[in-house]
């Protein structure tokens, strides 16, 4: 259910764009390429393929079944929230379809995930350095947008759009939002190791088993 939701608002979202672009006599690629050019979808789609990956089983060996990934996309979708929430919540105000894909992909997913991250996810094993590895992630997607902003003109978001603010500032705010996102890292870590110490992998297994029998 929760991936069929998450992936409902990708679609949504993805239907807006490409149902604006086309009135404007833009084409589909524009729409496409500016779709995958925002963190809240790129994460989103992390989140949809890891829901799908555990409604389909497939979190029990290979890549989902290790707690680092699940612990970096829910840094990444705790990001999500909390910077909308903070940063862009205000400057806008979405209606009809917009709302539903706004809601779904800034609160309900987030929320969603942490549950579901806390209560069945793969835990054990997670380190205090992954933090430092999940960080890699929101780095160069701001490093590539920064990039392709200043090819294009365009910005995804105002907090680094060099159109309105200075380097500095820039900097600034992208310097703020790794930080956040390495301190929810940590934080995920510790909740982790406080939530299965010493209880090994079985534990989490029987999570997984009865998450897919329910």
């Amino acid at each position: 259910m929760a991936a069929v939701l998450v992936w409902s608002a990708l679609a949504a979202q993805l239907y807006i764009l490409v149902h604006g672009f086309i009135a404007e006599g833009r084409g589909v690629f524009q729409a496409i390429v500016t779709f995958l050019s925002f963190f809240t979808v790129l994460t989103n789609l992390l989140v949809a393929i890891a829901f799908t990956a555990a409604a389909l089983g497939r979190n029990r060996r290979g890549l989902f079944s290790r707690s680092t990934i699940w612990g970096g996309i829910a840094a990444s979708i705790l990001l999500v929230g909390i910077t909308y929430s903070l940063a862009l919540r205000h400057i806008w105000n979405p209606q009809g379809l917009q709302k539903f894909a706004d809601v779904v992909m800034h609160d309900v997913s987030p929320i969603l995930f942490l549950v579901f991250w806390w209560i069945w996810a793969p835990k054990t094993g997670m380190r205090w350095i992954d933090p430092l590895l999940w960080v890699i992630y929101p780095l160069l997607y701001l490093l590539y947008s920064l990039i392709r902003g200043a090819i294009v003109g365009r910005y995804p978001y105002p907090f680094i759009d060099l159109n309105q603010l200075s380097y500095p500032r820039t900097a600034t705010n992208v310097g703020v939002v790794l930080i956040v996102f390495w301190a929810l890292g940590y934080v995920l870590v510790g909740l982790a190791r406080l939530r299965s110490p010493s209880r090994g992998l079985e534990a989490d297994d029987l999570r997984v088993e009865t998450l897919e029998k329910t």
